[in-house]
């Protein structure tokens, strides 16, 4: 792989080295691949501590109290049979356990589905026990980058090719076992975790806009944005990817560090701008997005979300967003349709979501970053 001295320079200019977060890149000899190894105080995929349990309603823990499981949907954990009866029956509507029960029984059934990954490690990570000190303990295994002060730093041994793939490529690649075939990567490999982000957009144009038309531009809008801000270098592949095409991706988020705020990076055939305010209020005078995503959006979390999803709907462009489950689609949903009387489409499977099981202590419904996608439906 031969990096042009153009490029080196673009990336040696990146401004990590005096931030909290820093990206590191290495020329790994045995693929002659480019690499990216992240560091630094926060994570970019974490399960969270080691876990503890806890009661789904008083939220006593497991070493207080024996916890079972609600005998209907086998989901959520409850350390007694009353606390169980009032959170069933003790309130109505969406706080209400009865209302979400036979939903959550239908959320497991999608356990298997969800773990069905190619990856030789599936079976450990999609795993609702694989805590924090299991997966320090898996990127012990799979990587040499590793800072032991902060074991949720991803290792990444191989990356991303420097030459694009062809256009024929492109429309074989349809999942994470297809995509690491054309690129070359032994299924060991835990790059999919960082590489989830660039491949679900990829899978959005390619796939769920059915290969739309676009020009040479392709002009992406990404809100609400938080981990995608130290996932920069890895969008580079999103370029390698759609090599024919120049990418504007424009990311917008509140409370970003101040080393990557108004900020703009160059990396071969894509360009990422980095805007420190809500999306809703950006002035209008930035170029038209073809297309909008929102990854691990949790609409209903936040209600910033509803004059971004007003102003969307007016410029009626095509908007996507992720979600970890379908409990938060749902919520988003029923959200979207009482503040801004706005349909959603029907949740998609994403083949290119993450491999690591996000784990909670209250429940064991399968979580995984990026796991649906859906879009908004305008009228």
């Amino acid at each position: 792989m031969n990096t042009s001295d153009q490029e080196k320079r673009q990336i040696s200019n990146l401004p990590w080295e005096d931030s909290v977060w820093f990206i590191e890149f290495t020329l790994d000899e045995n693929f002659e691949q480019l690499g990216v190894a992240l560091a630094g105080s926060k994570a970019t995929q974490s399960p969270g501590d080691v876990r503890w349990r806890e009661c789904h309603f008083c939220h006593i823990r497991a070493e207080q109290r024996l916890l079972t499981y609600c005998p209907m949907c086998q989901a959520v954990l409850y350390c007694s049979s009353e606390c169980r009866n009032e959170d069933t029956h003790g309130s109505s509507g969406l706080t209400s356990h009865g209302f979400w029960c036979s939903k959550f029984l239908s959320y497991m059934e999608d356990t298997a589905k969800l773990s069905e990954l190619p990856f030789e490690f599936s079976s450990d990570t999609c795993s609702p026990d694989f805590d924090a000190s299991k997966y320090r303990s898996f990127l012990k295994d799979k990587g040499k980058h590793i800072d032991l002060d902060n074991p949720y730093v991803l290792p990444v041994e191989s990356c991303m090719l420097d030459d694009p793939l062809s256009v024929d490529s492109e429309s074989s690649i349809m999942d994470w076992g297809s995509y690491y075939e054309s690129r070359g990567i032994d299924l060991s490999s835990p790059i999919a975790i960082l590489l989830q982000w660039p491949l679900t957009v990829f899978f959005i144009i390619k796939h769920l806009m059915n290969g739309s038309d676009f020009d040479h531009h392709i002009n992406i809008d990404i809100i609400g944005v938080e981990k995608e801000v130290e996932l920069i270098p890895v969008f580079k592949e999103l370029g390698n990817l759609l090599g024919d095409r120049v990418i504007d991706i424009q990311m917008f988020g509140r409370h970003l560090h101040h080393c990557v705020r108004e900020k703009v990076w160059t990396i071969s055939n894509v360009t990422i701008t980095v805007h420190n305010q809500l999306y809703h209020k950006h002035s209008p005078h930035h170029r038209a997005p073809h297309l909008v995503i929102g990854f691990n959006a949790g609409l209903a979390a936040y209600s910033s979300w509803i004059p971004t999803i007003k102003k969307l709907k007016d410029m009626k462009v095509p908007a996507f967003f992720t979600d970890y489950c379908r409990s938060s689609i749902e919520l988003s949903s029923l959200m979207l349709q009482d503040h801004c009387d706005i349909n959603v489409s029907d949740p998609v499977l994403n083949p290119f979501r993450s491999p690591i099981r996000t784990t909670s202590s209250d429940h064991d419904l399968p979580w995984f970053s990026n796991a649906y996608i859906f879009c908004l439906e305008y009228t």
